[in-house]
């Protein structure tokens, strides 16, 4: 079975869910397999945001977060940062990133995000962290080139019950992804895994159990080429298509992500049959 999908969050890629590993299955199991539950487009979205401190010096934070979507416009889920450049090495927080995406053009997209944290560093009488809570509005805007995207962004970093806050301009980096897991009932389940997804978090559904690996596809080569390799692993995955890569698929005359989705679609569910 084939199943299209528009991703609605990240790349807004199209997701090809394709069942190919047929010859593990056909064997049979005495024990029914459980099966993760619909797959949800996720980000890792990398960040570096120069900080001029109360006392003149200078240093950088490197911010890292993994957003998964909520619905077509927000994104949600934990971040960390950290000083990457400076004499305050030790400064550190972790928290969660809120973000809601506008649709510029099929390349481009506005993000207005919010992060709050909490840790700390090593301070003195004119730099202190205080209680070490951090909040980090964003404003940035993206250019996107496959699974992958990058812009500027213009951030305000302040520790409210601390003397710093700085507004700056910095980049970000990230690349679309999908997040994959179990549903809570299935907790203590058989399963097999072929991938491990999600960052870990289907662990707490799951012990032991398995994801989807997911591959990028923008022609019948590469399509043809990930489905023998779930035959030969006789593993399930997905397919899935950025908007990139489905323009690329309809032809450099043509250009159109939609025909090419749609033929990249249509030729796998075809192909696929004769790999089961």
């Amino acid at each position: 079975m084939t199943v299209i999908r528009f991703s609605t969050f990240a790349a807004s890629a199209i997701a090809l869910a394709v069942a190919a590993a047929a010859p593990a299955q056909a064997q049979g199991s005495p024990t029914e397999l459980v099966r993760p539950g619909p797959v949800r487009p996720a980000t890792v979205e990398s960040s570096w945001t120069p900080l001029r401190l109360p006392n003149g010096d200078r240093i950088a934070l490197l911010g890292l977060s993994y957003l998964m979507a909520v619905d077509e416009e927000w994104g949600f889920g934990p971040s960390v940062y950290g000083a990457a450049q400076g004499n305050y090495g030790g400064l550190f927080t972790m928290g969660f990133t809120g973000q809601r995406r506008w649709r510029l053009s099929s390349s481009t997209h506005l993000a207005a995000g919010l992060y709050a944290g909490a840790g700390g560093g090593v301070g003195s009488d004119q730099v202190r962290f205080g209680g070490g809570l951090m909040l980090r509005p964003e404003l940035s805007l993206r250019m996107q080139s496959g699974p992958w995207y990058g812009g500027l962004a213009l951030a305000h970093t302040r520790f409210p019950s601390g003397n710093i806050s700085d507004t700056s301009l910095g980049l970000v980096l990230g690349r679309a992804s999908n997040f994959v897991s179990f549903a809570p009932s299935d907790a203590g389940k058989p399963g097999r895994a072929s991938q491990r997804t999600g960052l870990g978090f289907d662990e707490i559904a799951l012990q032991g159990g398995f994801a989807y690996p997911a591959i990028n596809v923008t022609s019948s080569i590469t399509v043809n080429a990930a489905l023998r390799g779930f035959a030969e692993a006789g593993s399930d995955g997905i397919l899935q298509a950025s908007t990139g890569g489905a323009e690329f698929a309809s032809g450099t005359k043509v250009k159109d992500m939609v025909t090419g989705a749609v033929g990249l679609a249509e030729f796998t569910r075809v192909v696929a049959e004769k790999y089961g």
